[in-house]
């Protein structure tokens, strides 16, 4: 449990430029623990409520998008994280808007709530089924932590955090069968595998994974559904590949996210770092990007659009976030609806209108569909796990 004086401590090397990494995923960690739970979080300590109401203070220096741009991209995301961090522990709600949406700051107090929901929805969490190569399904949230099997030498287990491991064993040799494990993410479910060769995944809600449980021969290839964060161990010997919805991503060893829900415009992929070759399957088309790239595969499997973008606001669903950059409304109902597990209606509303900002993928899901209605181009009716969008 982080004490007072360790909240001050980080908050100092936070202004300071001084926090390590490990000391930022604390931070996260501390955060995500209180937005998920709901807690509200009181301070005692004068100083240190002084120093956190600065720091959410700071947060209206977004109203200036070149200040806000030429902040360091790592730097920029704990900055947003950090304030919404404050704003929950004083029992406020933000949502921070893009200039270009024409819209200011906001803030609002839980108790000013303007959508009540006697059954509130509440956010989704790590919940997963595996299934094996005979079809028998594991339904991943039901187990404790500890071992699940083993399959030809490799063993399965999931920690106390909630990720499932494969590893293999030293006994493992080239003429063992290949056998094939799936890993699926329900509406309202995240879930982390790490497989054998030591890649990260990460599975957003609606999602899937077939992989190998031991990759052999010369490359190693899985197959993915929804949207899907990679964290690709390095093998100069054995590319990466990655089949989504018509289209395959090559890599050697790299961290990109990939969005092939089948509601989107196209199928997105976005290079955190490394390069990745992407190439449609239908067509001979072909893209290689560079760190901060976003390729968009059209639905049609005719084009590849790549522009820059902002990496934080392409992976913020794996930090915990919801944060929204000129977006469509009808592409954030369509986050809202796969992380909730609701249904989306529109009533005579435009789904184009764009908005901008961040919240935390842990709040109650009035709390998200109150700041949207502080904006006056849309309001929300909750009818059980009905959503009514309207003017």
């Amino acid at each position: 449990m982080m004490t007072n004086k360790t909240a001050k401590e980080l908050l100092d090397k936070y202004h300071s430029g001084t926090i390590t990494d490990e000391e930022l995923a604390i931070l996260e960690s501390w955060y995500n623990q209180q937005a998920n739970e709901n807690v509200q979080v009181k301070l005692s300590d004068e100083e240190i409520e002084e120093d956190l109401l600065k720091i959410s203070t700071d947060i209206h220096a977004l109203k200036n998008e070149a200040s806000y741009k030429h902040m360091g991209r790592g730097k920029r995301f704990w900055f947003v994280a950090a304030s919404i961090l404050i704003v929950f522990t004083f029992g406020l709600s933000y949502l921070i808007f893009n200039p270009k949406t024409n819209q200011s700051n906001l803030e609002i107090s839980n108790s000013a709530s303007k959508i009540k929901n006697k059954d509130a929805i509440i956010p989704g969490d790590k919940r997963a089924i595996l299934t094996l190569d005979d079809n028998t399904q594991i339904v991943l949230d039901d187990i404790e932590a500890g071992d699940i099997k083993s399959i030809n030498n490799v063993k399965i287990s999931k920690t106390a955090t909630g990720q499932l491991i494969y590893d293999i064993s030293a006994n493992q040799n080239q003429n063992t069968p290949v056998t094939y494990n799936t890993i699926s993410t329900p509406a309202g479910g995240e879930y982390q595998v790490k497989l054998s060769d030591g890649t990260l995944v990460i599975l957003n809600a609606k999602s899937s994974i077939k992989f190998p449980t031991v990759f052999s021969g010369n490359d190693r290839r899985v197959e993915i559904s929804g949207e899907v964060y990679f964290d690709v161990s390095y093998n100069s010997q054995k590319p990466f590949f990655v089949e989504a919805g018509g289209q395959t991503v090559k890599v050697l060893g790299t961290q990109f996210n990939i969005n092939s829900y089948s509601k989107e415009k196209g199928i997105k992929t976005t290079l955190i770092e490394g390069s990745v070759l992407v190439k449609s399957n239908l067509k001979n088309l072909s893209k290689v990007l560079k760190p901060g790239q976003e390729s968009i595969l059209d639905q049609q499997h005719s084009q590849f659009s790549v522009s820059t973008v902002d990496i934080e606001s392409a992976v913020a669903w794996k930090n915990g976030f919801f944060i929204f950059d000129n977006e469509e409304l009808e592409d954030i109902m369509n986050h809202i609806a796969r992380w909730y597990d609701v249904e989306i209606e529109y009533n005579n509303i435009n789904k184009t209108t764009q908005f901008g900002g961040a919240i935390s993928r842990y709040r109650k899901l009035e709390d998200v569909l109150n700041l949207l209605e502080l904006t006056d181009k849309v309001k929300f009716k909750i009818q059980g796990r009905r959503i009514i969008v309207m003017n």
